[in-house]
């Protein structure tokens, strides 16, 4: 004939929110634990708490006093303390009439007083008990504490009893679990690892801990250091339970979101001056154009990367020439200068490099001419500018070279009474315009006049025969000029202005 023991077990696993764990399996064994896992199995719907009522079978069992005791697994892979009821297996055949009957209770605290001498509890007449009772711990100090119970039979024969452990608390006390880090943030860099540390207030002298990771168990130690790469948005938490009295919420909690910040990559392109040097973003120094990378340490303590490109300017030489007038100064650089000559100046160019610039000078001096003429009375004069006159006398001009200095023309003009043919002749030679911009037309001279054209520095610039008295000067530069006019009547000079 089988024999069944029916119990009746209640286990609860607590949770909170993001910390909710769930009950997955159970075992149970009699009298003897044969290793977690080892149990004969109970299977049941995965749930935060259950409660079993099961049909186990005794067979095998001698009469007697027997303990049977069951545990449950978590999704975590840990299992629960196990918990234990005491029953009495009967042999088969046994009258009814000679099975003894349970007919009073009692309890007591911490310390057993002795069969009989305990808190008395009542129930009907009954082969087995379940009941709920209040028990009064009016009394007992803060502290742990544990409360038994056992019955009696009809017989006058106590059962051993059975043991609860529990807790008075005239306050909870508040316990904290916070999840720390060797670095002091909480953040990781790309491709680093970090141990996290569990900062307890209020656990004891020897709390228990869990870390699960995605909701894994990872430690259950006071640290945790990952053997694997971890990821943005991986779940770290922490379970820490008391070993102290009194301390609440148990076990205490925390959480933590990982964050894997990257590395940041920059690039930049760079020059320096040649025989000087270039400070990288490290701070180290290089004299020679390349490829360079620096690291460094960002604000959120990370690495930034910084892929620099060098390349080295050259200085710039310069040779310029300039001209300036007699009695000017030209500035050059930190240098003013009044004379002819070759001189250096070392300027800073937009690339920041030095260039170096050799100046040649040439002084221009200015040109002062006087000329002397002469027409007859009555006669009209035309003179350099183009202005006519009837009369003698001294009349000044102002006029620009080509090399931007002053020239002052003078005319000393005399009247004279012509009386002679040849003189006359001579006297009549005009040019016409004076000043001019290149095409002059020269009245009263012969066809087989020469005309030899001189600069002010007196040399020679164009000789040769007019062309119906046309004379085309446009090549020369402006300046003043002088015409000889060489024909069979004699040699006459003019004085001839040439405008630009």
């Amino acid at each position: 004939m089988n024999k069944l023991l029916i119990l009746t077990f209640s286990l609860l696993l607590c949770s909170n929110g993001v910390y909710a764990q769930q009950l997955t399996r159970g075992e149970y064994f009699f009298d003897t634990d044969p290793g977690i896992g080892n149990g004969t199995a109970i299977s049941f719907a995965a749930t935060d708490s259950v409660n079993i009522t099961a049909n186990i079978p005794t067979t095998g069992l001698a009469q007697g006093f027997h303990y049977v005791f069951i545990r449950v697994r978590n999704n975590l892979g840990a299992w629960s303390h196990y918990e234990g009821r005491l029953f009495y297996v009967i042999e088969p055949g046994t009258p009814v009439a000679n099975q003894p009957s349970l007919i009073k209770g009692e309890y007591f605290f911490d310390t057993d007083p002795g069969f009989g001498s305990g808190t008395p509890f009542s129930y009907a007449t009954t082969d087995s008990v379940n009941m709920a009772i209040n028990i009064n711990a009016t009394g007992l100090p803060n502290g742990v504490h544990y409360v038994y119970l056992r019955v009696k039979n009809n017989l006058g024969k106590w059962s051993h009893y059975e043991g609860r452990k529990f807790e008075v608390c005239g306050s909870l006390i508040a316990g904290v679990s916070q999840i720390t880090s060797d670095v002091g943030v909480l953040t990781i860099c790309e491709g680093q690892y970090q141990n996290y540390r569990a900062n307890v207030t209020n656990g004891g002298t020897t709390p228990e801990y869990l870390w699960t990771l995605n909701g894994n168990s990872v430690s259950t130690v006071d640290t945790y250091s990952p053997t694997s790469t971890i990821q943005t948005g991986d779940k770290l938490r922490l379970f820490v339970t008391s070993s102290q009295s009194c301390v609440s919420p148990s076990p205490m909690r925390d959480s933590l979101t990982i964050q894997v910040i990257d590395t940041v990559f920059s690039n930049q392109t760079a020059s320096f001056c040649s025989n000087s040097f270039y400070t990288l973003p490290d701070g180290q120094t290089v004299s020679a154009a390349g490829s360079y990378t620096s690291f460094l340490s960002a604000s959120n303590a990370c690495d930034s990367v910084v892929f620099t490109t060098l390349s080295v300017t050259q200085p710039i030489t310069i040779a310029a020439s300039t001209s300036i007038c007699t009695g000017s100064t030209y500035q050059f650089g930190s240098q003013t200068l009044t004379s002819g000559g070759q001189y250096v100046e070392t300027f800073q160019a937009a690339s920041g490099c030095d260039s170096t610039v050799t100046l040649t000078l040439t002084v221009s001096n200015t040109i002062t001419v006087t000329a002397n003429d002469t027409f007859c009375t009555g006669q009209t004069f035309t003179l350099p500018d183009g202005s006519t006159t009837t009369t003698g006398g001294t009349f000044s001009f102002q006029y620009t070279t080509t090399t931007g200095c002053d020239s002052t023309y003078t005319v000393e003009l005399f009247e004279d009474i012509c009386t002679g043919f040849a003189s006359s002749k001579e006297r009549a030679i005009t040019l016409h315009p004076n000043p001019t911009t290149g095409l002059l037309h020269i009245n009263g001279i012969s066809t087989d006049a020469t005309v030899t054209v001189t600069d002010a520095m007196g040399r020679r610039v164009w000789i040769g025969k007019t062309q119906n008295s046309t004379l085309n000067l446009e090549a020369l530069d402006a300046g003043i000029y002088t015409l000889q006019i060489e024909q069979a009547q004699g040699v006459s000079q003019q004085k001839l202005v040439l405008n630009k």
